[in-house]
């Protein structure tokens, strides 16, 4: 078996795992990001910033405001009546 022969043990099985479901994570809230045309440039860099500085936290924070293809609602600038 290849755990047999990378002569790994059950905490380093998870360890790999975790660094693995963490990776790919932070890769596709990164792209996310990247493609969401429904932000300005500077949404869009402050998300890829904290994306960047703090990747757990910022990766699981995109994921859940925007994960599911969430248009962002545009801001009514006027309160007038349109």
């Amino acid at each position: 078996m290849i755990v047999n022969f990378l002569n790994l043990g059950m905490p380093e099985m998870l360890i790999l795992f975790s660094a693995f479901v963490w990776a790919v994570i932070f890769v596709i809230a990164f792209v996310k990001c990247i493609a969401n045309k429904h932000f300005t440039p500077i949404e869009k860099a402050v998300w890829i910033l904290l994306i960047c500085v703090a990747p757990f936290f910022g990766a699981i924070a995109y994921l859940i405001a925007y994960g599911k293809n969430k248009k962002k609602e545009p801001v009514q600038r006027y309160y007038g009546e349109a």
